[in-house]
């Protein structure tokens, strides 16, 4: 199939533009194009325009949408993975400006909802779309690090998962706790650790980045004195 429809321009614009109309119709992120099998020379040669048009047609039509190339075909067309960036596969790296490139420099978008994969109602962008109880362990998110922690003055922290509301599937991730009032801030621990083996030359560094949402609100606050 990648044979036929990156054997020309007009073959591979046409598949790009059913990509991008399903993103526009059904409103997620955006694509992850991996191609698990050897390409010959003219589609790798016809990969990089391809991804290009894609990715240029997605920022035109859906702002803020992503196309990510996972690089297992090499610039010969061979199918190896590298597990690192090296002269076999830095031709994929010249993509860097239109895309991003699964790559161990390559920064790569960390989501979960931490849907538990089971709730009391469905919740679809924090609107209920379905008031039953259901169960699919399809539908499980990565899980944080869930604990207690008991802080001074009688105060504690805690993170739990909340079946009551949710962003997405049937639960969402609440931190609650009683906070004394000579704490100017506490630290929640989401996630414990992060375990990585990096190549030569390159630097990894953890980035974390929250947003306010006012669908997801907590009555009941308590202040100690």
């Amino acid at each position: 199939m990648c044979e036929v429809f990156l054997k020309e321009e007009e073959s591979y614009r046409a598949v790009a533009d059913r990509l991008v109309q399903i993103v526009h119709c059904y409103g997620f992120d955006g694509w992850l194009i991996n191609i698990e099998n050897p390409l010959g020379e003219t589609a790798v040669k016809n990969t990089p325009l391809f991804l290009r048009y894609l990715t240029d047609q997605m920022h035109e039509r859906v702002p803020g949408s992503m196309v990510l190339w996972y690089d297992s075909v090499l610039e010969n067309g061979q199918l190896k993975w590298q597990n690192e960036l090296n002269p076999s596969n830095r031709f994929w790296s010249l993509l860097s400006d239109f895309l991003y490139v699964h790559r161990p420099s390559s920064p790569l978008p960390f989501v979960s909802s931490f849907c538990q994969g089971a709730g009391t109602s469905l919740y679809w962008r924090g609107q209920r779309e379905v008031d039953r109880s259901w169960f699919n362990l399809d539908a499980q998110e990565l899980q944080p690090l869930y604990y207690k922690e008991t802080l001074e003055g009688e105060g504690w922290l805690r993170t739990q998962g909340c079946p009551e509301d949710a962003w997405s599937g049937g639960s969402s991730l609440l931190v609650e706790g009683v906070l004394p009032s000579m704490l100017s801030k506490v630290c929640a621990r989401v996630f414990v650790s992060l375990i990585y083996k990096p190549s030569p030359g390159v630097t990894v560094s953890l980035e974390l980045k929250t947003a306010d949402a006012t669908l997801c609100t907590l009555r009941g606050v308590q202040d100690i004195p």
